[in-house]
């Protein structure tokens, strides 16, 4: 048992550092304005938060989406309400590849 426990720490120290190394080398990339094409679009079906949206780069259309951490149900009932409030999000994009924001 000792054993599963360590592997979960070493996993989520690993999981941490990929998740600064992802966010280091993106703070360069160029910023954009990105429209929400489909609010809470994986909430409903997975109960963690996320968005679907789209945004210009090099003169084409491209689609991204994230997710968040799971809400308690409090947060839930709010969340509806706050992503209206959110004309768009300001996204990085990768300049070699559009596709990754």
């Amino acid at each position: 048992m000792g054993g599963f426990f360590l592997d979960n720490v070493i996993g989520a120290i690993i999981k941490g550092i990929r998740r600064g190394n992802r966010a280091r080398t993106a703070e360069n990339w160029p910023i954009v304005d990105a429209k929400i094409t489909n609010p809470d679009d994986w909430g409903k079906r997975s109960r963690r938060p996320g968005v679907t949206y789209s945004y210009a780069a090099n003169g084409e259309t491209w689609y991204g989406s994230c997710v968040g951490y799971p809400p308690s149900d409090r947060e839930i009932e709010k969340s509806g309400s706050s992503l209206d409030a959110v004309p768009v999000l300001r996204i990085r994009y990768y300049p070699a590849d559009p596709a990754e924001s």
